[in-house]
């Protein structure tokens, strides 16, 4: 079996769907909540799982098997969720071996999210279901399925709250209460959040636990006006934020970066200004590639742009104080061709017209497109 998801992970999705891992873009479980009475007991007996865990069980690589598609990009040099699952979360060397046993949880409670970023959609953000017209996609988790989550919280190692914005939704409060209460001493407790607003119960409950036991992630691509185009709030809320959070904890987190069409080009004047804005930050990943949807991905530039833009990120070195993962980054390739320009050019301009601001002004690259 190439990997430990397998028989380790499950994941609670936007819309309550279940997953293998966060990259199961294929939803190879063909399953929700609504259809289940028990997360362990799906996890365990049903069909479903032990049905993929015969196909996967004598593979070795992801290329094998279809429904992994996103981790087949490891053996290219990228980050994947296969990587983090086999070398970080489950290795022989910390005493996990092969058999099934629900060691790692995560879970979005809801799709409730203030902003509405350009490469994301309703099944993430209810500011995007707004956008849209479809208030069908706002969800939530009732008492029913929050029980089903709280009842495996004794014996997972690893919780994994996304969204949506896992601060905006007070189900996840109740989840890291359940939890302080059940499992005090989970070895790893993610928070992947887009910053813009902590409040002091979510403070509180995060003060109860170690700082060791707490890796929290935020969601920032670029400053100023590119972070407030791509992510639709205000950067310096954000800011402000996250250093009250520094004065009010002891914590150290990490930035996250989604590298697009808009955000490479200033992705090392981003990591500097990072650097110098947040009192907290010790860590930034800009391995987050998008490739999809297609029309807002940095492959839309040609090559011989790609790499000029890229070499500086390459070659700059990490400070003493941030490390700065840049893994794929010098792995990407232009997609080659000038079909999606229409595409990128509707975009780019609907959003324009949403932010009432002109990206081309602030990312000059962006009339590179096509030409």
């Amino acid at each position: 079996m190439f990997c430990k998801a397998f028989n380790k992970s499950l994941v609670v999705e936007p819309g309550k769907t279940l997953a293998v891992c966060c990259s199961d873009g294929s939803r190879m479980l063909k399953s929700s909540l609504a259809d289940i009475t028990s997360l362990s007991d799906f996890f365990y007996n049903s069909k479903r799982y032990n049905d993929i865990r015969e196909e996967v069980k004598n593979l070795t690589s992801p290329t094998q098997y279809d429904n992994c598609l996103s981790c087949q990009r490891a053996d290219q040099g990228y980050d994947t969720e296969m990587k983090v699952m086999n070398e970080i979360k489950f290795p022989s060397w910390k005493g996990y071996n092969n058999s099934i046993d629900l060691k790692f949880l995560e879970v979005t409670t809801s799709n409730i999210c203030k902003q509405s970023c350009v490469m994301c959609g309703a099944k993430y953000s209810s500011t995007h279901a707004k956008l849209q017209g479809e208030l069908g996609h706002i969800s939530f988790m009732d008492e029913r399925e929050m029980e089903m989550i709280y009842q495996v919280l004794p014996d997972i190692d690893y919780l994994c709250l996304k969204g949506g914005e896992p601060f905006a939704d007070q189900n996840n409060l109740k989840i890291l209460t359940r939890l302080y209460e059940c499992n005090p001493d989970i070895k790893e407790i993610v928070i992947v959040s887009n910053g813009q607003n902590i409040s002091l119960p979510f403070i509180r409950i995060l003060n109860k636990f170690s700082p060791q036991q707490l890796t929290l992630g935020f969601s920032l691509d670029g400053v100023d006006e590119v972070y407030n185009w791509q992510r639709g709030s205000e950067y310096s809320k954000t800011v402000d934020t996250l250093n009250q959070l520094t004065k009010d904890t002891d914590l150290v987190y990490s930035i996250l970066n989604t590298v697009t069409v808009y955000s490479l080009p200033s992705l090392l004047d981003t990591f500097e200004m990072h650097c110098s804005d947040l009192r907290g930050v010790n860590h930034v990943t800009s391995s987050n590639i998008v490739w999809t949807p297609a029309y807002t991905s940095c492959a839309l530039y040609t090559q011989s742009q790609i790499d000029d833009m890229i070499g500086p990120i390459m070659e700059f070195k990490d400070t003493p104080e941030v490390t700065w993962n840049r893994n794929g980054v010098d792995k990407i390739k232009s997609f080659g061709n000038n079909n999606l320009v229409e595409a990128f050019s509707r975009h780019t301009e609907k959003w324009n017209n949403i932010r009432k601001l002109n990206i081309y002004d602030h990312v000059p690259e962006l009339s590179w497109i096509g030409k």
